[in-house]
């Protein structure tokens, strides 16, 4: 071989390995911020319970979690610089501290201010390091930041709202403005004030005629105020009369309606899903701003009579939350992302059709809000017919970020990857179906829609596509190909931007 092919054969060695090298460096740089826009998203998200404690001087009930960089955190470790890995590491365990310092804060006495600015201090760098690596906008990092300031005395601080952090009716979204702006709302709305009476049927009143159904089991406890011990004082169970209390007659209604609608409009047995007793917990903590569903109980809070009314008040509200037992039940989807919008957007549906069920509501007398009735100075928190405008300029909540289109998709690592937001587009395409097809909601679109959610294909992380495709299916083995109801279904969801993917076929079985 001639020296000149040795050589070349030699420099093709080189350059070989060295585009191996810079391929490799280059994946893992791509990697390394994929893992931060994770971590980021997650710091984030767990230091809103921070940011609410520093507002307050109450630590919301919110398990600290760290599964993303449980999963993720290799990638930073394996980064040239060893600073990142240590500062985001120290940040995770800065936000235990925290939780331990917010619940114990009287036995570590003066001390525990210094240990809650060294914390928080330690927490503010690795969200900025994780920032940084993730390439995130430098003004959303300092947006985030700014919620992490320490006030003179943190424990000193107006309890102007108690909230469950990360799951619940009232998003993180619409949380976080008012922490921002908590001693805005304070001085603007005053003092708190009992919620109108008048906003609700009498005591014990169901509002749609005829008999629960005879397996229906309700229990309503009156946590009296309490975050413990939430079943010791029982307020009402099935076949008692009304109490004199509104805010239990409410509950246990809404609970009734609830089961009767899923009953009697999709032969679907909430109690299937809930357990039996069917059972709520009223008057959670004090003056606290949400209502949820933990898994085996509902919880609803009173609201804080400023921003909030009693969110018993508003029976879609209470029935989005139940729901959400049925959703998880029947189609398991992943509270992130595309699933987890499309979990929020049926429970959001499923929510007003109980409301419309209960009041015998066609889809043009509906007004198709969600929380209609919750808020003291405003329309509602979202709105089917036209998501995005439920609130504008308000001074605590900020304006109403939902879209309906797909195009206006928000790409964002806060609210579980924008749960709350996006869920406006599959709400929107359910309302244009039901007002294309007219009558009562859940006679057609309802039952299409809920069929949908039973479709095997439906898988954990399903998203728009997908779930569009499964309701074109159901479509047409409820009421036939190129019906009005089929018809419906597809325009809606072309009117969001969404094109269902069809669904798989059956295997043909051999003869």
């Amino acid at each position: 071989m001639s020296a000149s092919a040795i050589v070349l054969a030699v420099a093709g060695t080189v350059v070989a390995s060295l585009f191996a090298l810079y391929t490799s460096f280059r994946l893992s740089k791509e990697s390394s911020r994929t893992s931060a826009r994770l971590i980021y998203g997650e710091l984030t998200r767990n230091s809103a319970a921070v940011a609410y404690f520093l507002r307050t001087g109450t630590w919301p009930r919110a398990k600290v979690d760290a599964p993303v960089w449980t999963q993720r955190s290799e990638s930073i470790a394996k980064m040239r610089r060893v600073v990142p890995f240590n500062s985001i590491y120290k940040g995770y365990a800065a936000l235990e501290a925290l939780a331990f310092v917010a619940q114990e804060g009287d036995r570590l006495g003066p001390s525990s201010q210094q240990i809650l600015r060294t914390e928080v201090d330690v927490l503010r760098n690795a969200i900025s390091m994780a920032g940084e690596i993730a390439k995130i906008d430098r003004k959303e990092i300092d947006e985030n930041l700014k919620t992490l300031e320490v006030r003179a005395s943190a424990a000193s601080a107006s309890a102007f709202v108690h909230v469950q952090l990360g799951t619940g009716f009232v998003p993180p979204e619409i949380l976080r403005h008012v922490w921002a702006q908590a001693g805005v709302a304070h001085e603007a709305l005053g003092q708190p004030s009992e919620a109108p009476s008048d906003q609700t049927s009498s005591p014990g009143t169901e509002t749609r005629a005829g008999a629960p159904d005879a397996r229906l089991m309700r229990r309503v406890y009156d946590a009296q105020h309490s975050r413990t011990g939430l079943r010791r004082h029982q307020a009402r169970s099935e076949g008692e009369p009304p109490v004199a209390d509104i805010t239990i007659n409410e509950i246990f209604d809404a609970m009734g309606n609830t089961h009767r609608f899923l009953w009697e409009a999709f032969r679907c047995d909430l109690q299937e899903f809930t357990g039996s007793p069917m059972t709520a917990i009223a008057h959670y903590g004090e003056r606290y701003d949400n209502v949820y569903w933990d898994g085996t109980q509902l919880v609803v809070g009173d609201g804080d009579g400023q921003l909030f009314n009693r969110f018993s008040a508003s029976p879609e509200v209470v029935a989005h939350e139940l729901c959400h037992a049925v959703v998880s039940g029947l189609a398991g989807l992943r509270f992130a992302n595309q699933a987890g919008a499309l979990s929020e957007a049926l429970c959001d549906i499923f929510g007003v059709l109980t409301a419309q069920f209960a009041a015998s509501q066609t889809t043009e007398k509906a007004d198709w809000l969600v929380g209609a009735r919750l808020l003291r100075n405003g329309d509602a928190l979202r709105s089917l017919k036209s998501p995005g405008t439920a609130y504008a300029n308000d001074p605590v909540l900020g304006t109403d970020r939902q879209v309906a289109h797909l195009q206006q998709l928000v790409r964002t690592p806060d609210d579980n990857g924008g749960v709350h937001i996006n869920s406006g587009i599959p709400a929107h395409a359910f309302y244009r179906t039901a007002m294309a097809l007219g009558g009562y909601a859940w006679e057609r679109a309802g039952l299409i829609w809920f069929e949908a959610l039973k479709d095997p294909s439906l898988r954990p992380a399903s998203g728009f596509t997908v779930f569009a495709g499964c309701t074109v299916g159901s479509a047409v083995s409820l009421f036939g190909e190129a019906t009005p109801e089929h018809q419906a279904v597809l325009a809606a969801w072309e009117d969001v931007g969404v094109h269902p993917r069809p669904r798989p076929q059956a295997a043909t079985p051999m003869a």
